[in-house]
């Protein structure tokens, strides 16, 4: 599982990041990077807290993990799939784009206003290296800037991040989140 996650602003920006590391005696630290400032922590940064359902909210679990293709609730599972869009926060978050990554699709966040008119659930998604994404035959701009220097350089054009529409809905529902997609990137050693 990927330990580091992208703190991201809602023009696609890429304005910090909070490392999980695991220290000598076997326990996570975090290091987090905000706006150029550097802290470390032994417990989850506070931009990251409130995010996962707390226990006032299980009987909404089995839903929780039915969506997000987990089998139990993993706090930091949860935040890479998530993307910790709440209506209260100036900020979202990203997996640092290694392996599966989700990348939520916020009206006006990536230029569109009806994305339903473009994707559908299930399309498949292919990654060209200006940044764009090839759905179906549509060229959109979907994926933030700060994902070019995970894509491969072995061809000009072309990558072999693919992906999917995982989720598209007919109406926004908090911050303007109207879906998902889920990409593949190669794990470091492969770019």
């Amino acid at each position: 599982m990927n330990n580091t996650l992208f703190i991201m602003d809602y023009q696609n920006n890429k304005v910090g990041s909070v490392e999980r590391i695991i220290n000598d005696n076997g326990k996570y630290t975090f290091k987090q990077i905000l706006n150029g400032e550097e802290t470390i922590s032994e417990s989850l940064p506070k931009i990251l807290c409130g995010i996962a359902p707390d226990p006032t909210q299980l009987p909404h679990i089995p839903e929780v993990l039915e969506y997000y293709k987990m089998q139990k609730l993993d706090v930091w599972e949860y935040l890479i799939k998530s993307n910790g869009i709440h209506s209260g926060r100036p900020h979202w978050i990203m997996s640092e784009p290694v392996g599966e990554t989700w990348i939520p699709l916020i009206i006006g966040m990536q230029k569109y206003q009806n994305y339903g008119a473009w994707l559908k659930i299930g399309d498949k998604i292919t990654a060209l290296k200006g940044g764009r994404v090839k759905v179906g035959q549509h060229f959109m701009e979907l994926t933030p800037e700060c994902t070019l220097d995970y894509l491969p350089k072995d061809d000009p054009i072309h990558t072999s991040v693919t992906g999917f529409v995982y989720d598209v809905r007919e109406f926004p529902s908090i911050r303007g989140l109207i879906g998902r997609i889920i990409l593949n990137f190669p794990e470091k050693q492969e770019r």
